[in-house]
């Protein structure tokens, strides 16, 4: 449970709670997934009975993340019951049933997020076909154990809640596995935990990719912690996922790959005379109380800034000279800069003439270090 922050909330959906229906004048007993996890762990404990009981009295869990729920898993997992070998995680398709393993539990709705109906293949017969879900419980605890270390942040934009998961690139993971060194795959982590919490920190702010991007990109804190851990390369996968209706739709994945040796900096050590003081600059554009974020949060307000949609564009050349290498952005950046700066020099506000000063202070930092 420390993988998860004080606040981790993930709410199930659909036919992941359980209930009791009456369909037709008969109850009908429906076990959700947290029901049946405990079940399959210890079946002699949380008997049939038990858990009619538990929903009767409404004591069933609703929240994937919830503490109690989490607290009576590690405390009944046993690892003598568990199969941890490779047929605990084979795939097979029988009839009307996608199995991972065995049939021990329902699989949750977030495991279905990308499927609505069958299975997308021409070798098959399922792709328009409705396949239910089962997983053994090695799998299912594995996938909790996944979603609880790679969560981020629940946020709430225009009254929808998303939720945001950080996962290694599909391409890192097989190399993880393959290599086998459980020391690696505790260095990996430990990065991506940094990765974690500065974007905890970014995405209470903004939600806007390129922004985000830039920011993980120009922060020192992944770049040091690369280095420390004397890694050169880490690829991971941001995912957003929103709940829609009884069920989870993945909305976007955003790639995002980190150096220990950034193309930019390489750029910034050949062409300024001083490139630590250069390279502090530009990671501290990015920063909150910084002139760009404080105008670009005007974008969509009343009180919008005269300047705020040079500042954005200063910040998506910004982008591009970071993430794409591209020279130009960053000739771009200065002259969207000077732009902020004309707008704002010989306004009668004194907040407006503040603000130019601002702008004017990176100008003159970034040629000096020129």
């Amino acid at each position: 449970m420390g993988m998860l922050p004080a606040k981790a909330t993930f709410g199930l959906a659909g036919n992941d709670m359980s209930m009791i229906r009456v369909i037709r004048g008969k109850e009908q007993l429906r076990i959700g997934v947290p029901e049946q996890i405990l079940s399959a762990l210890n079946p002699n404990k949380f008997t049939r009975d038990l858990i009619e009981k538990r929903i009767r009295s409404k004591e069933t869990y609703k929240d994937l993340f919830d503490r109690e729920f989490l607290e009576e898993v590690i405390t009944n997992l046993d690892e003598r019951i568990l199969n941890i070998a490779p047929q605990s995680f084979a795939v097979e398709i029988s009839k009307d049933l996608f199995v991972i393993g065995r049939d021990d539990v329902t699989a949750p709705q977030i495991l279905k997020a990308d499927r609505y109906t069958g299975l997308t293949s021409l070798e098959t017969i399922y792709t328009t076909r409705q396949l239910t879900m089962k997983v053994s419980k090695e799998a299912m605890l594995l996938t909790l154990i996944g979603l609880m270390s790679s969560y981020v942040i629940r946020v709430n934009i225009d009254r929808n809640q998303y939720f945001y998961f950080l996962f290694f690139a599909p391409d890192e993971t097989l190399e993880l596995i393959l290599k086998g060194d459980k020391e690696l795959i505790e260095r990996f982590f430990s990065i991506k935990e940094v990765a974690k919490e500065d974007l905890r920190e970014m995405l209470a702010r903004t939600t806007v990719n390129e922004l985000l991007i830039l920011e993980l990109s120009l922060t020192t804190k992944i770049q040091e912690a690369l280095r420390n851990e004397n890694i050169d390369k880490l690829s991971l996968i941001l995912t957003k996922v929103a709940r829609e209706g009884q069920t989870y739709k993945i909305y976007e994945q955003i790639p995002l790959t980190f150096y220990r040796e950034p193309v930019y900096v390489k750029f910034i050590e050949k062409h300024f005379r001083n490139p630590d003081e250069a390279i502090k600059i530009l990671t501290s554009i990015t920063s909150p109380q910084k002139i760009y974020l404080q105008a670009i949060s005007t974008l969509t307000k009343k009180n919008k800034y005269r300047e705020a949609d040079n500042a954005l564009r200063a910040l998506q050349n910004l982008y591009r000279f970071v993430i794409l290498g591209d020279i130009n952005g960053f000739y771009n950046f200065l002259a969207e800069t000077k732009n902020c700066v004309e707008k704002l020099k010989n306004s009668t506000n004194p907040k407006d003439r503040k603000r130019a000063e601002q702008y004017t202070i990176y100008l003159r930092w970034l040629n000096k270090a020129l």
